[in-house]
This record gives structure tokens, sequence and C-alpha cells, in this order.
């Protein structure tokens, strides 16, 4: 019992209140609010790093002492020194304001349906969408992790999480006819359908650019979305479409024509057929109905 209550009053001048810091150092102007004598060290000297939220940083009398001698400051000191941050709980409400920032979709609706209670210090608060654990195809009623942070002493980040529910009324293009695979999409076909979903799926086409002439790897049948990973860019040239070619052999040109081998789209390499000599060779999609021949080669190979 004796050494019990030794042990107590050896520890009974930590026992102070912290002082509170908004910095990732501790200097003189901080020891100077705890230990008032300390007055005389400079306000920008660093003392040592900050803590980390959560955490004290605690000057013990032995070294508050060395600290004044230092300075040549004559003060024994026998109390200790405390320093920590300022935390506060983070509200739901705080998180809401902080996601919604992340997202422009008009009608946007967050749900939470939990997340990290541990106090924070004051900062800005973000959600970027790097940190949601989705996909393209994340259903608007699936809870989904979100990792977040509050951005503190000058960019210092504390992490926060939340698992959430996000949907918002989206656009989607809708088929209103069967389209065959292979088919281009013409703006008859389609139509737009507004629908609670999710903002994080771009799998979807959502306006009618993203799909128009277009041609899709698969049938799309009446009523059903197109998804844009079902697209392929349309053709800059078909099989059978009589091209304009450009020989190119040094500052020359030669233009003439010939016909397509093959279905292609700029920058592919195509195979064609002269007319004339039926023979094939080879060129390079330029656009629409437009091929380039390096080095004047339109001849080559008897097909």
């Amino acid at each position: 019992m004796i050494r019990a209550g030794l042990f107590f009053l050896s520890i009974a001048p930590l026992a102070l209140g912290c002082e509170y810091i908004a910095a990732d150092r501790i200097t003189g102007a901080y020891l100077a609010k705890s230990v008032p004598e300390f007055g005389q060290i400079p306000s920008d000297a660093v003392l040592a790093y900050a803590p980390g939220p959560g955490s004290k940083r605690v000057f013990r009398p032995d070294e508050l002492n060395r600290i004044a001698a230092r300075f040549g400051i004559p003060s024994k000191v026998s109390n200790a020194a405390c320093f920590e941050w300022e935390l506060h709980p983070v509200s739901e409400e705080q998180l809401l304001v902080a996601m919604r920032k992340t997202f422009d979709a008009p009608g946007l609706k967050l749900e939470i349906v939990r997340h990290s209670r541990t106090p924070a210090p004051v900062g800005e608060i973000v959600f970027p969408k790097s940190g949601l654990a989705a996909t393209s195809f994340s259903d608007p009623g699936t809870s989904l992790f979100w990792r977040g942070s509050v951005i503190y002493a000058g960019g210092k980040k504390f992490d926060l999480w939340a698992q959430v529910r996000i949907s918002a009324a989206m656009p989607r293009v809708i088929a209103v006819r069967t389209i065959a695979p292979g088919e281009p999409i013409q703006l008859k076909d389609v139509r737009i359908e507004i629908q609670e979903d999710s903002p994080l799926r771009i799998n979807i086409a959502r306006d009618l650019d993203q799909v128009r002439g277009h041609v899709p790897f698969f049938a799309i049948q009446a009523g059903q979305p197109i998804f844009r990973t079902n697209l392929a860019e349309p053709f800059d040239i078909k099989r059978g479409d009589t091209v304009e070619v450009k020989a190119v052999n040094g500052g020359a040109t030669l233009k003439t024509e010939a016909l397509a081998e093959a279905s292609a789209r700029k920058g592919d390499l195509i195979i064609l057929k002269n007319p004339s000599s039926g023979k094939t060779f080879h060129g390079r999609v330029d656009g629409p109905g437009s091929v380039i021949v390096q080095n004047g080669g339109i001849g080559g190979k008897q097909s």
C-alpha cells in the first residue's frame, strides 16, 4: 500500500490539463501558454513534433528544465507540460455535406448506414470518389464502403469512413426496338428514360451521343438499357467501300481509288484492292473513306 501511494505521488505532477495545438510542431509560443515563465523562448522556436490526434506529448519536468537552461532561463520547473489536438465528434450531417460536394447529380440521395465514431481534429472533411469501394456495376441498393478524411494542419489527413447507399434520378438510353449485332444505332432506335440509379454506374449509356452510330457486339432487346461495354465505334470504312487512297512518297502525293477488303476505323491498317490490276496492298485509315499509303506503294501481292 505504501509503494502504491508513492507511485501515485510520483505521477501526480503529470495529471494536468493539456494545451490544445493546431500545428505539426510544438513551438515556444505553445510552451509559453503552458509554462508562462518560458515566454522568453522565441515564439517560433521548434521544440518537438506534435503528437498525432488522440495522443499526447508530455514534457516532463527534467525535460522542461533542460529547455530552460538551453535558452538561459533560470527557472526550475516542477510540473509537466502536456499538449494534444482538440478533437470533436464528426456528425452524420457533416459527413453528408462533404459527400454531396463529390457528386454533381441533381436529386442525389445519400443514406449513411454507419460511420466512424472516432473524434477528429478540426479541418476540412473530404470524401473523394476514389475512396469508394465500388464498381461500374454498383446497384443503387448496394451498401458501399467509402473512405474519407479530415484535412488538418496544412495537409495532414485524419482517416474517416462510412458505409453508404447512393442513388439519383439518372438518365439512361433505352432501345425502342431490337437492335441486331453490328447494326449501327440510329436516333429513332432509342429514347431517354429517367430512373433511380447509382451515379457510379458508368457502364450504362446516359446520353444519345454515346450510342448514335455505334454498333453493338450483342443484340439489344427492345425496352432494355444500352450498355457502353456492348458498343463499338462505327467503322470509318466498310468492306466493299470505294475509298480514296493517298500514296505518299517523299514530297509527292498520288491520289487514286481502291476497294476495301475489310472494315476498319481510323488508325487501323486495312487491306485494299487496286480495281485495275486486282493487286492488294496495305494502307492506314486516315478517316471516313480515306486511306494513306506510305512510300507510294499501291501495288503488291497479286490477289
